[in-house]
């Protein structure tokens, strides 16, 4: 775009600032940046440590003034055809984003931003991450004002469009609030609740979720509480009691401390994970407001977000060994452009319900019979499994051996983990054609069944690599343009299946979605060999 152009725009169309609170709630949010170094530095007495001193002059001398530089060389200018968004200190960018593309606009607000009244805008498109743009932060009723006339000039589009015949009509600047361009909650749709999150529900969900990363994030409180003194130190503790310790955790009594300490860190884990469930989830609603879903929850972060049914690319279930066992599943929809993977849960549509109520709204949601039995994937991926996990772990042995060699008979335990891992790994595999859905069932420990419209196909391929060759096996990949990418660990993947079950599903997928768009009966019996 040229220089003429954009400053054509900026003449018809103010350039727009963050809101000046941006610099105190960043300024905020870097406090530990700049204080950690500080606290080493000068109150732990460590200011002889020349490494510390560094960090805190880099702290003060850089921190603060980068705040300060790029909330001033940020702007950003919205025009009914484009939003630009300027960026850089010093390397300056420049965000083009096409009002038309755009499928979301998002509103969040965590606590500390609810306090300074700020709010984050996020205008996702039907591309990749790249074409996303974030407004960090503008007041909320300026952040309403950007949703409404971003939704304003796209409706001014679409009634031009459909209007280009019929001159006679007038014009209007009022979205309208059937569109699929209108997300906001009205007052018709409030009553309309699919689904509805109970505080039970919630603290469920937390129980169940159990997400190991957490662990990192516990030992790293606990690591800092020493350092700040909020927990007991080691060193002050009397010698009597060092001795009484030491007498615990020697002989035969180690393996119960192990067992005890290990216990003691996945409750800590657990109930860390239940109480950020509860905060994301809280006052969970999802609305059917004709043709779109929409949700809003959260307590300290507000969320509202908007499903289009329009881009939807497919359905995802998910459950796990104990949250199957009381009857509990999650729904996931994954949209145009980035699915399921934008901002973790923009797309979930239901976090926790029961079976019944669960695929009640799946079906409202979308025409789907799972069948109850389903194709089962070639037992040869046993095989397959097993050797994968022996070569990426003969590199770890071969290093064991030489560092410490009574470790390598002691990792001889993984074998038979192996094994079991490969076996869990068939059994749950399954693919299926029913109606117009291509269905895909993957996972034991976190369990998917993923499903696909026959409609929503953009490309489909069988793929084959040298292993899979020698074991007459194929994966065939059915890519949507909800997944921008096609791999062996995709949900959207049938793996390891007979070469001629391959060939068989492909050519039926082929003919259904001709079928479907009415497309002459010409099946391309090709496929690509990697």
């Amino acid at each position: 775009m040229s220089s003429e152009h954009n400053h054509h725009i900026e003449e018809q169309f103010n350039e727009r600032k963050l809101h000046p609170l941006t610099l105190i709630y960043r300024l905020i949010t870097n406090l530990p940046t700049i204080a950690i170094p500080f606290y080493f530095a000068f109150v732990q007495g460590s200011a002889e440590n020349w490494i510390f001193i560094a960090l805190s002059a880099l702290a003060l001398l850089f921190t603060v003034p980068m705040i300060i530089l790029n909330y001033y060389y940020f702007s950003f200018t919205i025009s009914p055809n484009e939003i630009f968004i300027r960026s850089g200190v010093f390397s300056r960018q420049q965000r083009n984003i096409p009002v038309r593309r755009i499928q979301n606009i998002n509103i969040e607000q965590n606590f500390l931003q609810n306090i300074l009244g700020l709010a984050k805008v996020t205008m996702e498109t039907a591309g990749n991450a790249e074409m996303e743009g974030q407004l960090e932060y503008v007041s909320k009723s300026d952040a309403h004002e950007i949703k409404q006339s971003i939704r304003e000039y796209q409706y001014k589009v679409q009634y031009s469009a459909g209007a280009a015949d019929k001159s006679d009509e007038p014009t209007t600047s009022e979205p309208d609030t059937d569109s699929e361009f209108a997300d906001e909650i009205p007052p018709e749709t409030a009553d309309k609740i699919l689904y509805q999150m109970s505080l039970r529900e919630i603290v469920i969900h937390g129980m169940t979720r159990f997400r190991p990363v957490l662990l990192i994030f516990v030992f790293w409180l606990f690591s800092m509480a020493q350092q700040f003194y909020i927990m007991p130190q080691f060193d002050e503790i009397s010698s009597e009691s060092i001795n009484q310790l030491e007498m615990i955790i020697t002989g035969q009594n180690i393996a119960l401390f192990i067992v005890f300490a290990a216990f003691a860190l996945l409750i800590g884990t657990w109930i860390l994970d239940i109480l950020l469930t509860f905060n994301q989830f809280y006052g969970f609603k999802l609305f059917d407001a004709d043709g779109k879903l929409l949700t809003d929850y959260g307590l300290l972060t507000k969320r509202h977000s908007t499903i289009p049914l329009k881009k939807m690319q497919s359905l995802t279930i998910l459950t796990n060994p104990i949250k199957r066992k009381f009857d509990y599943f999650s729904l996931i929809i994954q949209t145009a452009g980035l699915g399921a993977h934008r901002n973790g849960s923009a797309d979930i549509a239901i976090p926790l319900a029961k079976q019944s109520q669960l695929l009640g709204i799946a079906k409202h949601i979308r025409k789907i019979d799972i069948p109850e039995n389903m194709n089962k994937v070639s037992k040869k991926t046993i095989r397959r499994t097993i050797f994968r996990a022996v070569m990426f772990l003969i590199p770890f042995l071969i290093a064991l051996y030489f560092i410490y060699t009574p470790g390598l008979w002691a990792s001889l335990v993984i074998l038979p983990l192996i094994f079991l891992h490969a076996y869990l790994r068939w059994k749950f595999m399954a693919y299926a054609m029913s109606d117009n859905n291509i269905i895909v069932k993957s996972g034991y420990l976190r369990q998917k069944l993923t499903i696909i419209p026959v409609n929503k196909l953009q490309t489909l391929s069988i793929e084959a690599s040298f292993f899979q060759r020698r074991l007459g096996l194929a994966t065939v990949h059915v890519d949507t343009a909800a997944q921008s990418t096609i791999s062996y660990f995709s949900e959207n993947s049938v793996v390891d299946i007979e070469k001629d079950d391959a060939e068989k599903l492909m050519k039926s997928i082929n003919s259904k979605f001709r079928q479907i768009n009415n497309l002459p009966e010409k099946l391309d019996d090709d496929y690509r060999n990697n």
